[in-house]
């Protein structure tokens, strides 16, 4: 449930499944990276179905912004906890889902696509992004 920090007013509800993650170990860079395949969906319910038992344990506060090029999108996030121990940088690149439907759609009826390219691209993105941010001296 994503909530308007100043009004407190619920902005979006959605139901997110984790179908598969890859890890890859990038030994000669500082980052290592995830390619995770999710589902998400709006939830329509009641979003008091949606707060876990323990309610403060999955509450985090995002400071997001994000960049779309073509088929892609980045989102730079910085996260921090209601009791103010902890606080994360997070990159993100995803991959537009409709885009890349209608391209394994038109793989799969052998019309001219662009799918490989797009997966390509996407990983190309990540792996200099990581080697980009690799400090110099590990050079």
């Amino acid at each position: 449930m994503t909530t308007d920090l100043e009004t407190l007013k619920p902005l979006a509800s959605i139901i997110k499944v984790r179908i598969a993650d890859l890890e890859i170990y990038n030994p000669a860079q500082d980052f290592d990276y995830r390619i995770s395949i999710s589902v998400e969906s709006p939830w329509n319910g009641n979003n008091m179905d949606l707060i876990p038992l323990k309610e403060h344990d999955f509450e985090r506060n995002k400071d997001r912004v994000s960049y779309r090029h073509m088929g892609y999108q980045i989102d730079l996030t910085q996260v921090s906890y209601p009791d103010g121990t902890k606080q994360q940088h997070e990159l993100e690149v995803e991959i537009s889902a409709e885009l890349l439907r209608l391209e394994l759609a038109n793989l799969s009826q052998q019309k001219p696509n662009r799918y490989e390219g797009l997966v390509k691209g996407f990983l190309d993105d990540v792996r200099i992004l990581c080697r980009q941010g690799t400090m110099k001296s590990r050079k």
